[in-house]
């Protein structure tokens, strides 16, 4: 018996060693054995429940899954394991069951934070999915073979194929990037496959089953193992077809507009030389004719009131003369056609400086002024609208304008040292005097940019491309 006993012992040495908890059971279902694991995890003495009865020191488990599986087990002689509730111990345990001629041998141990985490990630999977399914997005997960793995209900939608139609799919294998935008996909894919970046955000024009060609906005995460390795790419994608039809439509409408205010704009621009030179002309050649009268009149008189009348009435005319030049140089500087724009802008800096008392200083570093007719016309509006607008509402004392040129554009900056203004203001009242310079520079394919600051005077900046036709 010696020999035996040791061999007992030697197993129950291992028995107490591992982590699990270890039950035997004879075939009355009576203990045979138990090690102070399980004695912890059911409260008992391990020594006092040898030769007990199963059924008598756990009767609160009569009936349940556990007292079930443990019969069924005996019986058919077949290893059973089982997760099982204890509601006396508020746990989960998981539990092996081997049988054998002479027994039942009980591993288990307590599952209940492993059972939790594994119904915590469960129910956020099922989340997962309920959002992911029933997103106005499509989810799209592929991996680094550009092989689809998930393919959302609204994908579905979206495209056309369903998903079994694509899944382990490659890309290619439907054609789902449309021809012109494969290159700049593949980039984008590549960035992400190789982990260069995390997520990317694009538009792209995408093909569907039934041949249409929609555009969509992509918003692609990379999915990484533990060890960082890239695994897969998960790709949130917007329909936005409608969106991009309108935007295109409204594209389309603003330039047919610009294009009718173009028209119009060169219509008013004819007709402003035509008053300009009928007023220059025509009034011209009837103040000229009536000042030669007077002088004769002068003469012939021979009565010191009638000559003073006549001396008032030249002064008169001579007024009403510059009056008109002036008016009819705002319609249309003649200076402007005959010795191009800067010239025109030297001018009118000038004469606003005699007229306003504003200190008018222009910098020029531009030598050659073959320029079209229409930015020449376009840049001196801009110009002249400027000038008006810090004579009515800057309160400025002094304007510094600067003309200069790179390779491809004329930049024209006009500032001032006045009080500036609240572009947000200005935005409101929606004033027609930027707006108008605004419309200006786009007619000429140029920007115009507005710089204020309160009290600290506004810049002006036109940038016009000289190769504009």
């Amino acid at each position: 018996m010696k020999p035996t006993q040791e061999k007992i012992s030697g197993q129950e040495q291992i028995l107490e060693r591992i982590a699990d908890a270890f039950l035997a059971l004879n075939k009355n279902l009576e203990f045979t054995y138990c090690n102070k694991v399980a004695g912890k995890i059911v409260n008992r003495v391990p020594e006092e429940l040898i030769g007990k009865k199963y059924e008598k020191e756990f009767p609160e488990a009569a009936g349940s899954s556990f007292d079930k599986a443990i019969l069924q087990s005996m019986k058919e002689q077949k290893h059973i394991y089982i997760e099982d509730y204890y509601l006396p111990y508020d746990k989960w345990f998981g539990v092996n069951l081997y049988p054998s001629e002479n027994g039942l041998s009980i591993l288990f141990r307590d599952i209940t934070l492993k059972k939790i985490e594994k119904d915590n990630l469960q129910l956020s999977n099922q989340r997962l999915n309920h959002h992911l399914n029933n997103t106005p997005l499509a989810v799209i997960e592929w991996d680094r073979n550009f092989i689809i793995k998930k393919w959302s209900p609204q994908a579905e939608t979206i495209f056309g194929w369903q998903e079994a139609e694509v899944i382990n799919k490659h890309f290619n294998d439907f054609n789902l990037v449309n021809e012109e935008d494969v290159q700049m996909v593949a980039i984008r894919a590549k960035e992400l496959i190789s982990g260069a970046m995390e997520q990317t955000k694009g538009i792209n024009r995408n093909n569907t089953k039934s041949g249409s060609v929609i555009y969509c906005e992509w918003f692609n995460s990379v999915l990484r193992d533990e060890d960082g390795n890239v695994l897969s790419i998960m790709s949130l994608i917007n329909d936005i077809t409608k969106e991009k039809k309108a935007e295109q439509e409204i594209l389309e409408i603003n330039g047919q507009l610009r294009n009718l205010s173009s028209y119009l704009e060169n219509i008013l621009e004819e007709e402003r030389i035509h008053i300009a030179l009928e007023i220059h002309d025509e009034l011209g050649q009837l103040l000229s004719g009536l000042m030669m009268d007077m002088e004769w009149l002068r003469r012939k008189s021979q009565s010191e009131e009638l000559i003073n009348r006549i001396n008032g009435m030249s002064k008169l005319v001579d007024q009403t003369v510059k009056t008109v030049r002036r008016i009819a140089g705002d319609l249309r500087p003649a200076i402007l056609d005959d010795l191009g724009l800067i010239a025109a802008i030297e001018w009118y800096g000038t004469e606003f400086e005699l007229r306003t008392q504003i200190k008018f200083n222009l910098t020029n570093s531009i030598t050659e002024q073959h320029f079209n007719k229409h930015i020449n016309t376009c840049v001196f509006r801009i110009f002249q609208e400027s000038l008006t607008n810090i004579s009515r509402h800057s309160s400025a004392t002094k304007i510094n304008a600067t003309l200069e040129r790179d390779e491809k554009n004329i930049i024209l900056m006009v500032h001032d040292n006045g009080k500036g203004f609240n572009e947000k203001n200005i935005k409101k009242k929606k004033t027609f005097g930027l707006i108008g310079m605004k419309e200006r520079a786009l007619m000429i394919t140029g920007s115009l940019e507005i710089n204020t600051k309160k009290n600290q005077g506004t810049t002006i900046i036109l940038t016009v491309p000289v190769n504009y036709n």
